[in-house]
């Protein structure tokens, strides 16, 4: 018997559908019972209020589309009688704005307004141009993906009052950092990179950031209550810090980010919201939702496009991106004076959780809280993070070597993150992270004083139970070491690779403790009466040794009282107030004009032997330290006028 050609055909379609569907094992896995993530999330959060480590808080979980999870814990006013809730209580989530400036662009790239993310962002930026640098242009994935090679900042991030918007051309080329590294280099987190990112946006619509989002996305997704804070008389809960008696301090919320600054940090929302939105994206990796974005664009979001290394985290369009245990997590996470947010999507589980913290602990000396008998850190975000995916998300199924991949001794060494100010005096205070890597028992290495770190893949340590992030930048469960062609390590990625760590020859701390015993150093200057002769050289050394003196003794009296009368150095920093830095800048400048002269005068002293042996090596001796002195603070950006 002959089949009918149009049956033949149908039986092989049928027969071809059944092998390549996937097996019954590559199947999602069910969502996690309901119960157990709220009994998760009431132990968490309300352990964590008790204990002060957080004023507020509030959790949502979304599963196949739906909010099946809305929990509000503490409160969120600074005297305590305004209970969270969970659908109205408005919390900054920070650095979560970038993903709505992610999804904006993607809108606008499945539009065809932008042709593609490689083209130079220049080509849409009409107020403003990026410079050319090291030979290339920056393009609009340079940006997305935090690779524009900018320095880092935290000046004038926030305001204390309404900024005049639209920003012109000048305004926002005085808020855009050197270029420092070559476009296209490992990811290092850059803040500044997304508020070009929102530059572009509105030079392409002809629409305010904050409309553009409102209209594209935040009314799409029904997020009713959430809007991009402009203005510091705007809504948003007041977090509450507690210290170790168990004195309560709000955290002041009078302010506002820069206009420059909110496509990267300027949105405040609630858990119903932020649930709404990552309902959306999950119906976007479906093919639907809420956001007109279809299934490619939506994984060209989601998914691990670049990385610093193997194994670890990467970025899609704003998301950080990685597969664990062979199943992809897509998340972000944001911070603020007083906030913590941490989203976190499952796409292959059709499954999201959002976690919205304020408040915390204000001090956090270990030695005080050893006294107290308290716990000495707030709640973190990525502690939730970390509690969340080890319950409920894929285990990250890794098994250590048989043996070590390359003699461990390759990989030892001191390493600081390349994520810190570089080119202006902020360096002195915002130094990096160091990371030291040391060889430990059998095939582990420790790291920062943690032992047992064990290679999983060539170059990759792993050690179970460690959170990124917590209690230190510095700490992570995962590090992966990147070798250059001459055998060296050239930068080390951790679990959430949003910055590397390169080689470095010493701790920034090295640095601190010389400028303090060099000034200490200098203060012998007031002793001169061994500087004798009646010449004008000899008269001039005096002088020169006592304002030598003067002026390292009152550095570092001048930083410390800035520091007091300020208050909170971080946040005048923050809203652009550098006044307290301007004593000190004039009294480096000195020094490192002193130091000159200081030099020439001991070399005078050397080549007319006016004075005694005691005398020369003294003023030597002051020489060498003001030279020190002057080489550190230049170091740091002191000398000249570096505030940005």
């Amino acid at each position: 018997m002959r089949w009918p050609v149009p049956v033949v055909r149908a039986l092989l379609l049928w027969a071809g559908l059944i092998l390549c569907a996937p097996p019954a094992s590559a199947a999602a896995p069910p969502p996690p019972p309901l119960p157990a993530v709220q009994a998760w999330a009431d132990r968490l959060f309300t352990a964590a209020v008790a204990d002060g480590r957080a004023s507020g808080a509030a959790v949502a979980l979304v599963s196949e589309g739906r909010t099946v999870l809305l929990r509000g814990y503490g409160t969120a006013d600074a005297e305590g009688r305004v209970a969270v809730d969970p659908r109205s209580t408005l919390f900054s989530i920070g650095s979560i704005t970038k993903n709505f400036t992610g999804t904006a662009v993607a809108q606008l790239l499945q539009a065809r307004r932008i042709e593609s993310l490689d083209d130079p962002a220049n080509k849409y930026l009409k107020r403003v141009r990026l410079p050319l640098a090291f030979g290339r242009e920056i393009s609009v994935r340079d940006l997305l993906d935090h690779r524009a090679g900018f320095d880092d900042s935290t000046f004038g991030l926030g305001i204390s009052r309404a900024v005049p918007t639209p920003l012109s051309g000048p305004e926002i080329r005085r808020r855009i950092p050197p270029v420092i590294f070559p476009p296209g280099a490992p990811s290092v987190y850059s803040n500044s990179g997304y508020g070009i990112l929102g530059v572009l946006i509105e030079d392409l619509t002809g629409r305010s950031y904050r409309d553009h989002v409102e209209r594209h996305i935040l009314v799409p997704a029904r997020m009713a209550r959430s809007f991009v804070r402009t203005r510091p008389q705007d809504p948003v809960a007041t977090p509450v810090d507690t210290d170790f008696e168990g004195r309560r301090e709000a955290v002041a919320q009078n302010w506002a980010y820069h206009p420059f600054i909110l496509p990267s940090a300027g949105i405040v929302s609630t858990a119903e919201d932020m649930a709404r939105f990552a309902a959306a994206h999950l119906g976007a990796h479906r093919g639907g939702g809420d956001l007109g974005l279809n299934r490619e664009t939506a994984l060209l979001m989601h998914r691990r496009n670049r990385a610093n290394a193997p194994y670890v985290s990467g970025f899609g369009m704003s998301f950080i991106a990685s597969l664990r245990g062979g199943e992809l997590v897509t998340e972000n996470a944001g911070s603020g004076p007083g906030f913590q947010a941490v989203l976190i999507l499952l796409p292959d589980r059709d499954l999201a959780l959002v976690a919205l913290i304020m408040g915390g602990v204000s001090d956090s000396d270990p030695g005080k809280a050893a006294r107290s008998g308290a716990r000495w850190t707030g709640l973190s975000m990525f502690a939730v993070r970390q509690s969340f995916l080890d319950r409920f998300g894929p285990s990250p199924g890794w098994r250590p070597m048989a043996e070590p991949s390359r003699p461990l001794g390759d990989y030892e060494g001191l390493y600081r993150s390349r994520r810190r100010p570089h080119r202006t005096l902020e360096a002195a205070f915002s130094r990096g992270v160091m990371l030291e890597v040391r060889r430990g028992p059998g095939d582990t290495l420790i790291v920062n004083g943690k032992p047992g770190y064990r290679e999983v893949r060539p170059g990759l340590f792993w050690k179970a139970g460690e959170a990124p992030y917590v209690p230190s930048p510095a700490d992570s469960d995962i590090y992966a070491f990147v070798f250059g062609p001459d055998g060296r390590v050239r930068h080390i990625a951790q679990a959430l690779a949003v910055d590397i760590f390169t080689p470095a020859s010493f701790s920034p701390a090295f640095l601190a403790y010389a400028a303090i015993a060099l000034c200490l150093l200098l203060a012998t200057g007031f002793r001169t009466r061994h500087i004798q002769g009646p010449s004008a050289w000899d008269r001039g050394a005096r002088y020169l040794s006592r304002a030598v003196a003067t002026s390292g003794l009152a550095l570092p009296a001048s930083l410390a009282a800035g520091f007091w009368i300020v208050g909170n150095p971080a946040l005048a920093w923050g809203l652009g107030q550098p006044g307290m830095l301007y004593l000190p800048i004039a009294l480096a400048n000195v020094i490192a004009i002193a130091a000159v002269l200081m030099a020439v005068a001991a070399l005078s002293a050397w080549a007319r032997s006016a004075h005694s042996l005691g005398a020369r090596i003294h003023l030597s001796v002051l020489a060498a330290g003001a030279v020190g002195l002057g080489a550190i603070l230049g170091h740091y950006n002191f000398t000249g006028y570096r505030i940005p």
